[in-house]
């Protein structure tokens, strides 16, 4: 039986639960996560990361190797709230893949009316982009950390993308 993505399940509770752990230390800045969880099969070389729309703000992301289900990376900065571009970068160029309903939703969010996403050009030759058409503004609260995972069921060069977000206040308007 093919496990869904849209029932909890260990590893991402797992990972959920070391990221709102990490995210309760009092910090002199905001911590903003990106993560991405393989349901299913393989995806080695698949990047996720995100960059925020600050002037000269790097791109910080981790990369799925060998038979690794997970990776996240974090990043702090003193700016409050963040505008933040989310992005995974599916193993593959031209991949075929779908998208859950509620992905669908966060990724087409604002559109047409919001600040165009910071990574949209992130991903390397040979990769296939997913990414929330806006950058999404986190809260104000520097104690409040946000989070963006991403959930992938990898099916012989086909993906199912999930997506979830906590911290942020919604798409950052124009």
């Amino acid at each position: 039986m093919r496990p869904s993505i849209f029932s909890p399940k260990p590893l991402i509770l797992a990972v959920l639960a070391g990221l709102l752990t990490a995210g309760t230390a009092a910090a002199s800045s905001q911590q903003s996560f990106v993560t991405v969880v393989i349901q299913q099969g393989t995806a080695p070389g698949l990047v996720a990361g995100f960059r925020t729309s600050d002037p000269g703000a790097s791109f910080v992301n981790c990369t799925v190797s060998g038979t690794n289900q997970t990776c996240s990376v974090e990043n702090s900065n003193s700016s409050i709230p963040k505008n933040l571009g989310n992005i995974v970068c599916l193993p593959a160029a031209n991949a075929n893949y779908k998208l859950s309903d509620r992905c669908t939703s966060l990724i087409k969010a604002g559109s047409g009316s919001c600040q165009t996403n910071s990574s949209a050009s992130q991903c390397g030759s040979g990769t296939t982009p997913v990414y929330p058409v806006c950058n999404y503004r986190t809260t104000s609260n520097k104690s409040n950390p946000a989070y963006w995972v991403w959930n992938v069921v990898s099916d012989g060069g086909n993906y199912t993308v999930d997506c979830l977000q906590a911290g942020y206040t919604g798409p950052n308007p124009k």
